[in-house]
């Protein structure tokens, strides 16, 4: 089934959780927009995935550099030749 919010293009998902939970959550009545949490909350954690993706390649680009000798990075810090 398909729907729109906006000019977006929406799919439906279906949850299953405990009888237990829909029932509190039924109690909740208006307070509690459940399908705006639910969205927020999985578009929360695919941002926070997609990050923790773009540091892992990252940090492989930082390990496949290659390493120089010891002192290069004090040496060049050192050496400034527009310094007066």
């Amino acid at each position: 089934m398909f729907g729109s919010i906006g000019a977006t293009i929406v799919s439906v998902l279906t949850v299953k959780v405990p009888e237990e939970i829909k029932d509190k959550m039924r109690r909740t009545g208006d307070k509690v927009d459940w399908p705006r949490e639910i969205r927020s909350f999985i578009e929360d954690k695919i941002e926070e995935l997609e990050r923790r993706e773009r540091v892992e390649k990252v940090e492989q680009m930082l390990v496949d550099l290659p390493t120089q000798a010891k002192g290069t990075a004090s040496k060049l810090l050192r050496y400034r030749p527009d310094s007066h």
